[in-house]
């Protein structure tokens, strides 16, 4: 993977690649092309697949970061994706639809109901 940069940022989205899965922490460690390698920890991976075995290593799985790196340790990173928009957060594995408290309740539902139409069934 490149080296884009060495900063992890919050929220940042990366498709990353298992470097070891130790199941006795229940976690993984994801190359995401920095220097230190992510950590994921089994519960921050919502799908259904987490009790399979498609989690191996050399695996791709998109991550986002949770926590930023700190000192030696790598970022903490979670497979429960958010994309956070001016008045829609998207959590493709969420199992629901949540609008901004700022919208009206016609606009709200407006939202919701095209969402639900365009939404597969994983994710609404």
């Amino acid at each position: 993977m490149d080296r884009i940069t060495d900063d992890a940022r919050l929220g940042s989205i990366y498709l990353g690649k298992v470097r070891n899965l130790d199941l006795s922490i229940a976690a993984a460690f994801i190359d995401i092309g920095l220097k230190k390698v992510g950590f994921l920890p089994l519960s921050e991976i919502p799908f259904p697949e987490k009790g399979d075995s498609s989690l191996t290593d050399g695996a791709r799985i998109l991550v986002q970061v949770a926590k930023e790196p700190y000192q030696d340790k790598g970022p903490r990173l979670t497979a429960n994706i958010t994309i956070t928009a001016k008045n829609i957060i998207y959590l493709p594995y969420g199992s629901y639809i949540v609008s901004s408290r700022k919208l009206s309740d016609d606009v709200s539902n407006k939202w919701k109901q095209m969402l639900k139409e365009k939404l597969s069934d994983k994710e609404d």
